[in-house]
């Protein structure tokens, strides 16, 4: 009686099985433990993603807990847009399509319930149900004190910008997700600085051919703090340094004392605060704004030039965004724990015991 659950994404994609049990009142069912997990390199399975469920369960299942284990059936947070079933990952290297049956069919019982759902929608169950919540770290408290059933925003930072809007359906039900596609809305400049990164990224992508706009996921993601180096190296008081082709090695070595790094790093950040304030005030987000992605240290985060940038708006509503907390979750995992929630609050463990239940019958007869 166990739930399969996992992230696909770009680069790496990762599984689990987790069992669940009954809460104290005997009524509600949930999660309860992760008991077998493995990563693998996405790009590995190009020709079939569905075929990771196979290695997977092959090494992890079959053998060890299929004697006694059913997979009641399974979630998947997907790192790229998901429509009725069916999904897609798009990566310079390669790119799929794959679909809820494609995933089905390599489970022992191929009737019970699969669902993908978006990662931002997983990492937001992650967060909000259970006691994901607690995890969390927080960047800036919020001059307010918000109640349970307020507008929370959502936003990953890593190889592309997820930004998600998490409302209040049902005061018994919880928060509920809106998934979006904002991270490819135009790039805004506000100081002049930006406006030169703005000219300097339009120029690097028409040198490439693609004469579209610059997105906000052009410059927050981690292939954007690299861009943002690169436009660095361009100017003038910056002429001569070496090539850093890596966002975790321009973070590193802003650690280290560099100075160029400090400031890209510093410029980025300060860029990520302002457009998370942005999303603050278009979704009234006075239950907080939660962030995570890149593996920038809390510390850094902390100090100043985020929340500098959240807070800076124009008249009344620097005090708006005032009162609004910041929090910032690290867990690489959370997505899938995320899906592994949501399968359960989503009733997969009374709908694929049931599932089970009448293919054993079918067999029977």
């Amino acid at each position: 009686m166990v739930i399969l659950a996992g992230k696909i994404a770009g680069d790496k994609s990762e599984f689990g099985l987790f069992t669940h049990k009954k809460d104290d009142s005997q009524k509600k069912v949930m999660l309860d433990a992760l008991i077998a997990h493995e990563t693998y390199t996405t790009k590995d399975y190009a020709q079939g993603l569905e075929n990771m469920i196979e290695t997977f369960l092959e090494q992890y299942y079959y053998g060890q807990y299929n004697d006694n284990e059913d997979i009641y059936g399974a979630c998947f947070g997907i790192a790229g847009p998901v429509d009725h079933g069916e999904a897609r990952v798009d990566r310079k290297e390669f790119k799929a399509t794959f679909t809820e049956h494609d995933f089905r069919q390599q489970l022992p019982y191929n009737n019970v319930p699969v669902s993908f759902i978006n990662d931002m929608e997983a990492i937001g169950y992650g967060i909000f149900l259970g006691n994901g919540e607690d995890q969390l770290k927080e960047l800036y408290p919020g001059k307010s004190h918000p109640n349970p059933e307020d507008r929370r925003v959502l936003m990953l930072v890593s190889g592309g910008l997820g930004q998600a809007l998490w409302y209040s359906h049902d005061e018994k039900k919880g928060l509920k997700p809106i998934s979006s596609e904002g991270g490819h809305a135009d790039f805004g400049a506000r100081i002049d600085k930006d406006w030169e990164l703005l000219q300097f990224l339009k120029e690097l992508k028409q040198e490439q051919g693609d004469n579209s706009p610059v997105s906000y996921e052009y410059v927050l993601s981690a292939p954007g703090l690299t861009r943002i180096y690169h436009f660095f190296q361009s100017l003038s008081e910056w002429e001569n340094q070496p090539n850093i082709n890596d966002a975790d090695a321009i973070i590193q070595a802003a650690q280290e004392g560099n100075p160029l790094c400090k400031e890209v790093l510093d410029f980025f950040i300060s860029i990520w605060g302002a457009q998370a304030g942005n999303l603050a005030l278009t979704y009234k987000a006075s239950g907080g704004v939660y962030i995570g992605g890149i593996d920038i240290p809390i510390e850094i985060l902390k100090e100043g030039k985020f929340i500098n940038a959240f807070i800076d708006k124009e008249g009344n509503f620097k005090a708006y965004n005032e009162g609004i907390s910041v929090k910032v979750f690290q867990d690489n995992s959370i997505v899938m724990w995320g899906a592994a929630r949501h399968a359960i609050e989503a009733g997969f463990v009374t709908n694929g015991r049931f599932a089970i239940m009448r293919a054993n019958q079918q067999k029977g007869h």
